[in-house]
């Protein structure tokens, strides 16, 4: 799954078009896992700020990999564009989930 360890939140459930993710992420950054028909998807998400006026600001593109490997890029996002990927998801606050223990 790569590592899923660096954010300042809790690990959260949300929901997007039917589909659950595995959240996690900090202030300026979300990273979301999902499986979809047996592919692996991560979901990572970067606040740049407002990185077109001050350059500075630029420090990661949002991406999303299939299986680990690149599929889509879409680049720096400033604030705006953040929140609008990012504002997409729901949180579950009471999710009821089975876990099943793999007893093989």
């Amino acid at each position: 799954m790569d590592t899923f360890k660096d954010g300042g939140r809790w690990l959260l459930l949300s929901k997007k078009d039917g589909q659950n993710y595995l959240t996690n992420g900090g202030s300026d950054f979300s990273i979301r896992i999902c499986v979809k028909n047996g592919n692996l998807y991560r979901y990572q998400y970067y606040n740049n700020h407002n990185w077109k006026k001050n350059p500075e600001n630029k420090w990661a593109t949002s991406i999303v990999k299939m299986n680990g490997r690149i599929i889509k890029n879409m680049g720096y996002l400033d604030g705006t564009m953040y929140r609008k990927h990012t504002g997409y998801y729901t949180y579950l606050k009471n999710p009821e989930i089975s876990f099943t223990k793999n007893v093989k």
